[in-house]
């Protein structure tokens, strides 16, 4: 049975953090695959946000399936541009589910994020 999704407000077409920043810094990291920044960086393993390798193989993952390319690295988020953005409701719906368990701080309903993420370029993730 289909039910109708929760309309959502206009969906963010630019990078949040490099848009709301003063400043930016570019920083060049020694690798032709772009999911494996936060390990360079050592980004994650404290409070809720997961180890620098669980974000690589998430990354490498979603690199291969979406041509998901991680953008932004800030402080305690992360932004990834999609070039194959889901098309379905179900990869929609399944893929909620991932990011929920992924990041619960930038996924408080799943219905709601599943909707979001149906053709949706830019994916963000945030950890308190």
């Amino acid at each position: 049975m289909n039910q109708p999704w929760p309309e959502l407000p206009q969906r963010p077409t630019d990078l949040r953090c490099a848009a709301s920043s003063d400043m930016v810094l570019i920083v060049l990291i020694p690798t032709v695959r772009p999911w494996e920044a936060a390990a360079y960086l050592g980004f994650g393993g404290v409070n809720a946000c997961p180890a620098p390798w669980v974000h690589v193989a998430y990354a490498r993952e979603w690199s291969a399936r979406f041509g998901a390319r991680l953008l932004v690295l800030t402080h305690d988020t992360l932004e990834f541009e999609v070039a194959r953005p889901i098309t379905s409701r179900e990869d929609a719906a399944a893929m909620a589910a991932v990011h929920a368990h992924y990041c619960s701080d930038s996924c408080p309903s799943k219905v709601e994020h599943a909707a979001y993420l149906l053709g949706a370029p830019l994916w963000e993730f945030w950890w308190d």
